[in-house]
C-alpha cells in the first residue's frame, strides 16, 4: 500500500509551492489534480523537476473522481500526491477525503499550502489586521457553497474586516447589498472604492501589475 500526500499548491503560481510540497512530490510516483488546479507555470515546473511522475489531470466532468483515482494508485503500491488549490485545509473537501482514506486504511499526510487569502493580501498590499484601521481580525467566507443571502447576513454581522472568496457574480451582488465596503477586484482590473471587502481570487497573485484598489 502506498501513501497519499494531500498537497496544497497555493493559488496558482508555481513559486508559491512550499519546500515540504516539493519534497512530498519528489517521493511520489503519481499526482492527481483537477484541471482548474494546474496553471501552465505549475505544469511546467512539475514536468521539468519530476519527469518520471505520472500526472493525472481530471477535467470538470471528472473532478469528483479525484479521491478514487488517488486510492486506486495507492492500493497498487504507489505514493500519490493529490494536488489541491491553496491550502487544502480551507475549503478543499479535506474532511470527506481523509475520512475515506482512514476507513480504507490508507496512510496519508496533509501538506499545507499558501492560501489565496494570504497570497492576495501580500500581492495587493492589503492588511486585514491593521492596527491603524482598528482591525483585530477578519473572517474568510467561501462564496461557492452557501447561498448569497446567508453570506450577506454573516457579513452584516461582521461589519468590518472580512475576506470573501467569491464566485464571479458575487462582487456586484455584495456591493449592491452592503454599505461601506471596499472591493479589491484584481481579476477584472477595476476595483471599487467603498470600504472593506477583500475579494481573494485564484491567480491574482500571478501578476502583481494587476493590483487595483
Amino acid at each position: 500500500m502506498g501513501k497519499v500526500f494531500i498537497i496544497g499548491v497555493g493559488p496558482g503560481s508555481f513559486d508559491l509551492l512550499t519546500l515540504r510540497a516539493v519534497n512530498a512530490l519528489a517521493s511520489c510516483q503519481a499526482a492527481v489534480a483537477g484541471d482548474a488546479t494546474l496553471t501552465p507555470s505549475l505544469i511546467d515546473f512539475i514536468e521539468e523537476h519530476f519527469p518520471g511522475l505520472e500526472l493525472v489531470v481530471l477535467d470538470k466532468e471528472h473532478r469528483g473522481d479525484g479521491v478514487d483515482e488517488v486510492i486506486k494508485r495507492a492500493r497498487a503500491g504507489a505514493n500519490v500526491a493529490h494536488l489541491k488549490n491553496g491550502d487544502p485545509s480551507i475549503f478543499g473537501g479535506l474532511e470527506e477525503e481523509t475520512r475515506k482514506l482512514r476507513e480504507l486504511g490508507v496512510e496519508y499526510e496533509v501538506v499545507p499550502g499558501v492560501s489565496s487569502t494570504s497570497a492576495a493580501c501580500a500581492s495587493l498590499g492589503l492588511f486585514p489586521t491593521s492596527r491603524e484601521n482598528g482591525f483585530a481580525g477578519f473572517v474568510v467566507l467561501n462564496g461557492h457553497d452557501a447561498p448569497l443571502p446567508i453570506q450577506l447576513e454573516v457579513l452584516k454581522l461582521v461589519g468590518r474586516g472580512f475576506i470573501l472568496m467569491p464566485r464571479r457574480d458575487y462582487v456586484d451582488a455584495v456591493c449592491g447589498e452592503l454599505e461601506c465596503v471596499e472591493v479589491v477586484d484584481a481579476e477584472r482590473g477595476g476595483g471599487r472604492r467603498l470600504e472593506l471587502i477583500f475579494a481573494a481570487r485564484r491567480g491574482i497573485v500571478d501578476d502583481p501589475s494587476s493590483r487595483t484598489r
